[in-house]
């Protein structure tokens, strides 16, 4: 793929596109919007299974307003029969199959205008295994990848660029306006990531060519699984110890003049201090939340 021919969302401006307006308000060279139902449903796939990366397709169309071109994303397919893994999906043929037989039928009016995928607990980010993804199947320059991360809790929106993939800013659900996060993942945690997605296919790799028995699969799930609960033990424990410091930095204080008498409050050597007087009480002790792209003309 030449530099000219590098997908990037520009290209828009010279296709011959059908004239809307756009649902909302706010200027962006490219617009993104999704319908409120569709965006609570995409965020329900990805909150079913936590453990497992999910994916499914973006449907809608675009279109043009006096301020430029954007687009409207008014359904979505999920890809159940995806291959999921901990830290990569990716789509099979079947899930095509699916994909294609819906937009030859019920969504016969729209375009394929992107694509979503979860990365629990990861962040907001596209690894490469993503980018791959996004450049052969969703290379249109409008088309757009949707990353949600259903335990932070946050999620973004990459439109092409310059050939790549870019974070935008931010889009819209319905009237509201979504700010993507702009605190990238620690790049340590994306390399375990990285070499889990590698152990995973490998394992994978193995189980084919050595036809491992029931046991021997059980074994080596355990070993994966056992791998995960490490990252997540080790991802909270640091998140945790940062939250701590700052917390702790914030609350420091120093020491007062009552801090210093409290220091000298000490029986001086060779005599007992004396007890403090007994406090009577009779109150007992204290109770214990495609149809793809434009076609370039």
């Amino acid at each position: 793929m030449t530099a000219a021919e590098s997908p990037d969302i520009r290209q828009l401006q010279g296709e011959s596109l059908p004239a809307g307006d756009f649902p909302v308000g706010g200027k962006q060279d490219y617009r993104v919007f999704f319908a409120p139902a569709v965006h609570e449903k995409i965020w329900k796939h990805a909150s079913e299974n936590v453990a497992l990366e999910i994916c499914g397709v973006l449907v809608g169309n675009w279109q043009r307003d006096a301020v430029g071109p954007f687009v409207t994303i008014t359904d979505f397919i999920r890809c159940d029969s995806a291959k999921s893994g901990f830290a990569e999906v990716t789509f099979t043929h079947e899930s095509w199959t699916k994909i294609n037989a819906e937009m030859d039928t019920r969504l016969s009016a729209f375009k394929i205008v992107g694509w979503y995928h979860s990365h629990p607990d990861f962040g907001i980010f596209l690894s490469d295994r993503d980018i791959f993804i996004h450049q052969h199947f969703f290379s249109g320059a409008g088309q757009i990848a949707h990353v949600v991360d259903p335990v932070r809790k946050i999620e973004g929106v990459f439109a092409w660029q310059a050939g790549g993939p870019v974070l935008r800013p931010h889009f819209w659900v319905g009237e509201r306006v979504f700010v993507t996060p702009d605190r990238p993942p620690p790049e340590k945690w994306d390399a375990v990531r990285d070499r889990l997605a590698g152990t995973e296919r490998h394992l994978g790799q193995v189980r084919q060519t050595y036809s491992l028995t029931p046991e021997e699969q059980a074994v080596v799930k355990d070993v994966v699984q056992e791998l995960v609960n490490l990252v997540e033990r080790e991802s909270k424990s640091q998140r945790k110890a940062a939250g701590a410091d700052e917390k702790s930095g914030q609350s420091a204080k120093k020491i007062t003049g009552d801090d210093k008498r409290k220091g000298d409050d000490k029986p001086e050597r060779g005599k007992k201090k004396s007890a403090p007087p007994a406090i009577k009480s009779d109150d007992g002790p204290p109770k214990s939340g495609d149809k793809t792209s434009p076609a370039k003309e």
